[in-house]
């Protein structure tokens, strides 16, 4: 295969989609590095301005999530799959 998919190369990141609805696009992975979960979602919004969110999953305060940076090759490869989502 000369050209993978998007979803080839965010899996070879260590992201599995764990949910997918009209609203929202949630990916996981393990970062074994720090040992929490890193998870990245992609949120539909009503006026078109479509977000996406980098956080820590598992984060030790109930009222907060904390923030992940992600890389910008990371970045690219979550606006291509949210381009391709063509319901939104």
């Amino acid at each position: 295969m000369f050209f993978k998919s998007v979803n080839q190369k965010i899996k070879e990141l260590g992201f599995e989609k764990n949910y997918e609805s009209d609203l929202v696009v949630q990916f996981q992975r393990k970062d074994k590095q720090f040992d929490f979960i890193h998870g990245v979602d992609i949120v539909h919004k009503q006026t078109g301005n479509h977000i996406i969110q980098s956080y820590q999953k598992d984060s030790p305060c109930e009222k907060f999530d904390y923030m992940v940076g992600i890389t910008f090759d990371e970045c690219k490869l979550f606006l291509k799959y949210a381009k391709k989502i063509k319901k939104w």
